[in-house]
């Protein structure tokens, strides 16, 4: 059988040509599978979108939840101090008042210690006073020393002064003709 002139094909030319015919299947293929990858690729989108709120709910619901602990762990924290200051509150009551069940000796003992109270406070006055008088008679003394030496300088200067005319007096003696000037001038 001779070849057709068509079929006069190298074998390059075979090879493009079933190269693209296969591409052409191919494509056709996908073509007609396109539907069904849009809507794989749809699902796979709304599966991640969904992952991403759930992952955004469960982020949601664990700060609220948090806060909530945080919360309830600052109330705890809170009762728990109000607790303990209400029963220190009541041992410094129980403590410092007398229960009709206590001893005489224990009433002797807060009434001692109240006298002792009263003498330091009575000891701390009168040392207050006498830091007081002191105080004051150290101003006095300090007050006089300081307006003594102001006088003191001031009768130097004034001494130094009058030594100072007494001095020019002296050394420029005064004529008794212009003495006499001086006198007619007044």
């Amino acid at each position: 059988m001779l070849p057709s002139p068509e079929a006069k094909l190298t074998a390059k030319d075979y090879v493009a040509q079933v190269k693209l015919v296969h591409e052409i299947k191919y494509i056709e293929h996908n073509h007609q599978k396109r539907p069904e990858i849009e809507r794989i690729k749809k699902q796979i989108t709304l599966a991640e979108e969904k992952q991403f709120q759930q992952a955004k709910q469960l982020f949601k619901q664990y700060d609220k939840m948090y806060v909530e602990d945080h919360v309830v762990k600052k109330q705890q924290d809170f009762n728990y101090r109000e607790a303990k200051a209400r029963a220190y509150r009541q041992e410094q009551w129980k403590s410092h008042s007398i229960h009709p069940k206590q001893s005489q000796q224990a009433i002797n003992d807060r009434h001692q210690r109240d006298l002792i109270r009263q003498q330091k406070l009575v000891i701390q006055n009168e040392h207050s006073q006498k830091a007081a008088v002191l105080k004051q008679n150290y101003n006095e003394e300090f007050n006089t020393r300081t307006r003594q030496a102001e006088e003191d300088r001031r009768a130097q200067i004034l001494a130094k002064k009058n030594a100072i005319l007494e001095g020019y007096k002296n050394s420029y003696p005064i004529t008794e003709k212009y003495s006499s000037y001086r006198r007619s001038v007044k």
